[in-house]
């Protein structure tokens, strides 16, 4: 589950991805309820909803990797959330979002009007970073297979227990969690898997004539990390990361140092945070590790699924 907070305090999320079954696949926060959003008719469409976000022009951007391309191509929305109405509908190119691809995080840069996705890239392994040209309605590929968006050889372990699916097939995720440093000059990246965080200057990714090779070498190691899905940066400039190894919730120190803030066994694969107008950070959880191929009877009989929040000292 993915959320993001408008400027005005609206909190959006995406429903389950797992959950197929349901019609609706994005909601709004309101008053202990969660209420769809967009409409549930112009939700028909949507097939693998896997992350969004609210610029601060009010456009709620909704991705929809198609059941890694099988159900359809990946497929990027967007919703004015004064009105709800639809203002974009973009399917990606076969060369920027290939068969087994899974764009699923973004963030926004509205002065650029540029989005950067992860794509982590699950069955085929080939992780990228998608940009979007909001103006031009552009998208293109880079750094696809790069050691850095990469995932690793570890396996993954939520608590001392192996994750796989089917029992045997073991993971292995790319490039997932993103996010723009305060400054909005850097972009902050890790692959799953990997367990390092690494960052590359906003101005290499929208220099849209530039080689990889040259972008490549643009690109610089920050921390090694633990297995981390989801990040954001606060007001004063602090990296907040997900620890699903250890159900918890950590902070990078100056110096590359990873500080807990809270751990608790209730935090079931701590996925992505959105930072309130009132300076609050909330962080959603999801249990993928005990929800993989599940019905919906089943994974609502796993929940609850919790959403927290917490003010940063």
């Amino acid at each position: 589950m993915h959320i993001s907070s408008s400027a005005g305090g609206r909190l959006f999320l995406d429903a389950l991805a797992r959950d197929r079954e349901s019609a609706v696949k994005t909601v709004e926060w309101q008053d202990g309820q969660m209420l769809p959003f967009p409409a549930p008719a112009l939700q028909a469409k949507f097939s693998t909803v896997h992350g969004l976000n609210v610029d601060t022009k009010d456009r709620l951007w909704i991705l929809d990797y198609g059941n890694y391309g099988m159900a359809h191509r990946a497929r990027m929305y967007a919703y004015d959330i004064g009105s709800g109405q639809e203002i974009e509908n973009y399917t990606f190119p076969s060369d920027v979002a290939p068969l087994g691809s899974m764009p699923n995080d973004l963030v926004v840069d509205v002065n650029l009007e540029q989005i950067f996705i992860s794509d982590s890239g699950s069955i085929l392994r080939n992780s990228a970073i998608i940009v979007f040209d909001i103006k031009n309605r552009r998208a293109r590929r880079v750094l696809a297979g790069h050691p850095s968006l990469s995932p690793a050889k570890f396996d993954i372990f939520v608590e001392q227990r192996p994750f796989t699916i089917w029992r045997f097939i073991r993971p292995k995720v790319g490039i997932d969690g993103i996010a723009l440093d305060a400054s909005r000059r850097w972009f902050y990246y890790s692959a799953f898997n990997r367990g390092e965080l690494y960052r590359i200057p906003v101005s290499a990714l929208v220099a849209a004539d530039a080689a990889d090779t040259w972008r490549a070498s643009q690109i610089e190691k920050v921390a090694d990390i633990t297995m981390s899905d989801g990040m954001l940066f606060d007001r004063q400039g602090r990296l907040y990361l997900s620890d699903v190894e250890h159900s918890a919730i950590l902070r990078l120190l100056p110096g590359g140092a990873l500080e807990t803030l809270f751990k608790d066994a209730t935090f079931r694969w701590p996925t992505a945070y959105a930072m309130a107008p009132d300076g609050q950070i909330y962080f959603t959880t999801n249990a993928i590790d005990q929800i993989q191929r599940k019905s919906r009877q089943q994974i609502l009989a796993l929940g609850p699924y919790f959403l927290y929040r917490f003010r940063p000292d």
